[in-house]
């Protein structure tokens, strides 16, 4: 593997740190989800919160348009410098011949700092169940010219089948998006998106965005958030003055 375009491709991907990486903003998605439900569970457990309110209609406006908008910048290609997670994938695609087991077993070994052979049958075993569909090679026969082995390596029909579903999200979505959000068209549009479909969505679009991270750098990236202080808090002091 190129290790400039590994390294390219590594930034690329980032993680939560890294301001305009695609990890980074998934990450900022799974704490706008997290806070969205958990607001959505307060009001469904309290009777006296469930009247009317614009306060709800602007949180679920507000919540739909953000994760509609990310769900579009990963699954349509965009220009040449675009970042987005089908950009991101169509470029590894081109080069899938060059990921192989041995590199992503080195890969491995760097992050847990060891090479003992216990690590090494882990590596195989992640590379085998998400990125392989080499099956080993049979003996030769007599009559069967002796061929060299070869190098298990990313397999295309993954990462065609990632970007498919990508594109089949796009699908979904982009006439909506377009006609409603990028711009206000007088055409009528053919599909409202469900809140489960936009939600079902963004879990597929996280589910391959982890697995890529695990691609370019052997190591699992979690979207459970961890806060430093209970957001919740502020619910519990009284807003407004009576007065008011």
């Amino acid at each position: 593997m190129n290790k400039d375009q590994l390294t390219k491709w590594q930034k690329w991907i980032g993680d939560g740190s890294i301001n305009g990486s695609i990890l980074h903003e998934a990450s900022n998605i799974s704490l706008v989800r997290r806070v969205h439900s958990e607001l959505r569970d307060m009001v469904n457990n309290n009777e006296k919160l469930q009247k009317p309110s614009a306060f709800y209609s602007v949180s679920s406006i507000t919540y739909g348009q953000t994760l509609l908008m990310f769900i579009r910048r990963h699954v349509k290609l965009g220009g040449r410098d675009s970042r987005g997670l089908i950009d991101l994938l169509t470029k590894i695609k081109g080069a899938s011949d060059q990921f192989t087991e041995s590199d992503y077993i080195d890969l491995f070994t760097q992050q847990v700092n060891s090479s003992e052979e216990a690590y090494i049958r882990a590596a195989k075993r992640d590379f085998s169940e998400n990125f392989s569909e080499n099956t080993p090679n049979t003996p030769n026969t007599p009559n069967t010219p002796n061929t060299p082995n070869t190098p298990n390596t990313l397999s295309i029909n993954i990462i065609k089948e990632d970007i498919k579903t990508l594109e089949n999200i796009n699908q979904s979505c982009e006439n909506f998006i377009d006609k409603r959000l990028a711009h206000l068209d007088k055409q009528e549009i053919d599909h409202l998106p469900t809140v489960k479909e936009i939600e079902e969505w963004c879990d597929a679009i996280l589910t391959i965005i982890k697995k890529y991270k695990l691609l370019l750098s052997a190591s699992e990236y979690q979207f459970e958030v961890t806060l430093s202080h209970d957001w919740k808090e502020i619910f519990r002091t009284k807003w407004i003055d009576d007065q008011l």
